[in-house]
C-alpha cells in the first residue's frame, strides 16, 4: 500500500523547508532547535508540533510526535542506521517508508510527515490504542499482531522485548 501525498501536505513540508534551507544557509540554524518567529521552539518541532495537529488521530494525543521524535532518534542526534535497519530521524524500515512516500529516509521533512500518516494508521488499525500503536511503530506490526494472538489479546509490558518496553517508558512514562 502506497500512501499517496495529500497536496497540501507538500505545501505544508516545502513552507518549512524553505525555511529551515534559509536558516542554514544564513547558518543562523544550530543543531535545528534554535528559535525562528516562533520564539520558543525550533522549526522543527514548530513543523513536528503543527503536524500533530492536522491529523485528526492525533490531535487527541498533543505531543506525541515530539516524543516519538525524542524516543527514536534523540531528536535528531542519533539518526543513523539501527541495529534492524532504520534510518533517520524517526527511524524508518526500508519498506515502511516506501510505503508512506518518504523516499529519503534521512530528510526530516519526508519523515517527520511519514511518522505523522504512519501513526495515523496505527491508531486506526488498534482501534485507537496508544499503547499498541507505539508497541507496532517501535517492534512492527506483525510481531505486535503475533503477540496478541499469542496471548489471546491479553498484553502486558513484560511480555515485550526490553527495547521495546524502553520505548513505551520514554514516550508514556
Amino acid at each position: 500500500k502506497i500512501v499517496a501525498i495529500r497536496p497540501d501536505e507538500d505545501v505544508y513540508a516545502s513552507q518549512y523547508q524553505d525555511e529551515y534551507i534559509q536558516q542554514k544557509s544564513m547558518n543562523t540554524l544550530s543543531n535545528d532547535t534554535v528559535p525562528t518567529d516562533r520564539p520558543t521552539r525550533g522549526l522543527k518541532a514548530s513543523f513536528i508540533e503543527g503536524l500533530n495537529q492536522r491529523y485528526d488521530a492525533l490531535r487527541q494525543h498533543p505531543g506525541l510526535l515530539y516524543k516519538i521524535w525524542g524516543a527514536e532518534s534523540s531528536h535528531g542526534k542519533n539518526a543513523n542506521y539501527s541495529k534492524a535497519g532504520a534510518l533517520g530521524e524517526f527511524q524508518f524500515m526500508e519498506d515502511t517508508a516506501k510505503e508512506y512516500g518518504v523516499t529519503n529516509r534521512r530528510d526530516f521533512f519526508q519523515s517527520a510527515t511519514g511518522a505523522a500518516r504512519y501513526m495515523t494508521d496505527l491508531l486506526k488499525r488498534y482501534d485507537g490504542d496508544l499503547e499498541k500503536a507505539l508497541i507496532a511503530y517501535n517492534w512492527g506490526m506483525g510481531n505486535l499482531d503475533n503477540l496478541i494472538r499469542k496471548k489471546e489479546g491479553v498484553l502486558n509490558r513484560e511480555d515485550l522485548p526490553v527495547e521495546t518496553q524502553g520505548y513505551l517508558k520514554k514516550i508514556l512514562g
